[in-house]
């Protein structure tokens, strides 16, 4: 089973891949698609951090076990579900609706929406990573 650490250091490779994809891929879809799974990797740390049989199965598995924890709907919770969910819907329409055409606003939307989830949960796994403060 992934752990924490795993899943972040996923993330991460695949933020450095939707930058790589920029200078091969002039077509800002895949880039999109790539961001979502990072922030996807940064969810599922989260997750496991709390607890590793919080593992989720899928998408909707995902997104019942992340309506369990009040700091991911409440305050600014709200704000990392709203970017996460336009992350997710965004990925879904560039995969699978062959008539949707990606454009620079939506791979700029969902850059910023990246950098939500990213400033909003890495923080809290690498404090559970790094364990206890005496």
């Amino acid at each position: 089973m992934a752990s924490p650490g795993d899943h972040l250091n996923r993330a991460k490779q695949h933020e450095a891949s939707a930058q790589s994809l920029a200078h091969l891929l002039p077509e800002e879809g895949w880039r999109i698609v790539v961001n979502f799974y990072a922030a996807l990797h940064i969810v599922d740390a989260y997750l496991v951090s709390k607890n590793p049989a919080l593992k989720p199965k899928n998408h909707e598995d995902r997104a019942c076990k992340m309506n369990q924890f009040p700091e991911l709907r409440e305050s600014r919770g709200v704000r990392f579900k709203q970017a996460y969910s336009r992350l997710r819907n965004l990925g879904w329409q560039v995969r699978y609706e062959p008539g949707y055409l990606s454009n620079r606003g939506d791979l700029d939307s969902s850059d910023a929406d990246l950098a939500t989830v990213r400033g909003y949960l890495r923080p809290k796994v690498e404090r559970s990573l790094a364990g206890p403060t005496k």
